[in-house]
């Protein structure tokens, strides 16, 4: 009966030790897999905070490139109205030139004059 009793408690502490050590090996699988998915959340969090600092720098980039092409636009309009603004000049010099009237004191045009509208 002895005998018996030794037998069936070596029986139970091995059933216990292996309940134990299944449920320390489930635990550890469970650590392992929460840690695992920290990493790849890590990770992915990382990549994520990587893409948005490139999207920046392109959106940066794309900011100064817009401006820049504002700022020739702006040049060549300025040229434009600047260039627009001598074609006036040069039509008012031309009508102007076409109404040459001698003055009365003048009467041999030497020095010509111009008639204003």
């Amino acid at each position: 009966m002895v005998t018996n009793a030794r037998k069936w408690l070596k029986q139970a502490l091995v059933e216990h030790q292996e309940k134990v050590f299944a449920a320390a090996e489930k635990q550890f699988e469970r650590r392992g897999t929460v840690a695992m998915f920290k990493d790849d959340n890590a990770g992915r969090e990382a990549q994520e905070a990587m893409d948005r600092i490139e999207m920046d720098e392109i959106e940066e980039e794309q900011r100064e490139r817009a401006k820049r092409i504002q700022e020739i636009r702006v040049q060549r309009q300025m040229e434009m109205d600047r260039l627009d603004e001598l074609e006036l000049q040069k039509r008012e010099e031309r009508r102007r030139d076409r109404f040459i009237v001698p003055s009365p004191e003048n009467p041999s045009n030497q020095l010509p004059e111009t008639a204003e509208r």
